[in-house]
């Protein structure tokens, strides 16, 4: 079955010419509405002018209809919060990426200031994340430090240098070896 939108202006509570008026109307007073139908179905849709409430088949009393002027201008002005909101979110990622970048040399720059720190400690995205790496970097160095020196202090001294050089042992060579030693001087 084919649908037909018929647009219809009549009068609520009266015809156009005036006759059977609602009760305190003037004649020709009655709000309009559109009405679409479906061919052949005789079912009403009210639809009541801006700023009027329409009213539904079993007389209750709907929201009243925005103008479209009203709609258009809402329209408008969602687009632009929409472009705004687009332009903030590139805005926002810029600066995401600059934080970034700079962390990054921060960074660096401390790995290039502290090189006892490995760089595998030195982590994090923002600048406040790498400081709290740091802080633990140096105090996990500081720690390995301290061991290192107390197992050095613990351990058995060696005396420094080389040892004391003695000459060759000439009680195991025998009487050739120790003539020929005495020859060559060695």
């Amino acid at each position: 079955m084919e649908t037909l939108e018929m647009q219809t202006t009549t009068m609520i509570g009266g015809d156009a010419a005036g006759g059977n008026c609602a009760k305190g109307q003037a004649p020709g007073a009655g709000a309009t509405h559109s009405s679409s139908a479906q061919a052949g179905s005789g079912q009403d849709l009210d639809a009541g002018p801006a700023g009027a409430g329409s009213t539904s088949p079993a007389g209750e009393q709907d929201e009243p209809l925005v103008p479209f002027k009203r709609v258009r201008d809402l329209q408008s002005q969602s687009d632009r919060l929409r472009h705004q909101l687009a332009q903030r979110d590139e805005e926002v990622q810029v600066l995401r990426d600059s934080l970034q970048t700079a962390a990054m040399k921060y960074r660096q720059a401390l790995m290039s200031a502290f090189p006892v720190i490995p760089e595998q400690m030195l982590s994090g995205s923002t600048v406040d994340e790498i400081e709290v790496s740091l802080d633990r970097a140096r105090s996990a160095v500081e720690m390995v430090r301290q061991k290192l020196e107390e197992d050095m202090a613990r351990s058995l001294s060696v005396p420094a240098g080389a040892p004391v050089r003695r000459g060759v042992d000439l009680s195991a060579l025998t009487p050739r070896e120790k003539i020929y030693h005495g020859l060559n001087g060695k």
